[in-house]
């Protein structure tokens, strides 16, 4: 008796074990996206709060669609536009391409050009505080495993994040806390309009 209840233990485990690895495989690159957003937060998390405020994962909507932003940081030498690609390997590319490149081994992806991706946000983010770009300042931030084969100045890895922003000191004159509460108050949080823009982002072809 001791054995059946041991082997429909085991198995039960095994089935469990199994389940939980399909489930990893089939959302890894959301899991992946997600840990990249963390590590982000928790680095600009480290900037001085009375200069810097910092705004994780904003939904805008400007131009007759939805924009996710990964990471904005608003203070008076300007609002950093952060997009964060948590990617393996080599990536290659340019400001003109349509789609830059992820060599991991022999293994080959296209991914949509993260400064475009960028831009577009910064637009979205121009448009609904009705800012002059330029106040808006770009990055694009791999993580620090990732070898980057770009002359873009702003792609950078993850290490060198707080460097970049603290590198701009001149004073803009910026109303801090009036754009910061903006984009709060801006914020998409229904959970139907997310899932339309999820939709929506799998429907372009970055790929």
């Amino acid at each position: 008796m001791n054995d059946i209840i041991n082997t429909a233990c085991e198995n039960y485990i095994v089935i469990i074990v199994i389940v939980i690895a399909i489930i990893l495989y089939l959302f890894r690159n959301k899991i992946k996206g997600k840990l990249g957003e963390i590590k982000v937060s928790n680095t600009l998390n480290e900037l001085d709060r009375d200069e810097y405020k910092v705004i994780d994962n904003i939904i805008l909507y400007s131009d007759n669609k939805t924009h996710e932003i990964d990471n904005i940081v608003v203070s008076k030498y300007g609002l950093f536009i952060i997009e964060m690609k948590n990617y393996l390997g080599k990536v290659s590319g340019d400001k003109e391409q349509r789609n830059w490149t992820q060599y991991i081994g022999k293994k080959i992806n296209k991914f949509y050009n993260p400064v475009k991706q960028n831009y577009g946000h910064m637009k979205c983010v121009s448009d609904v505080l009705k800012l002059d770009m330029r106040y808006l300042i770009p990055i694009v931030v791999f993580s620090n495993d990732t070898y980057i084969d770009s002359d873009v100045r702003y792609v950078i890895h993850l290490r060198d994040l707080n460097k970049y922003i603290m590198r701009y000191k001149k004073n803009m004159y910026l109303d801090v806390d009036e754009i910061y509460e903006k984009l709060i108050s801006l914020n998409i949080k229904d959970k139907s309009v997310k899932k339309k823009h999820i939709n929506s982002i799998n429907k372009r072809k970055y790929w």
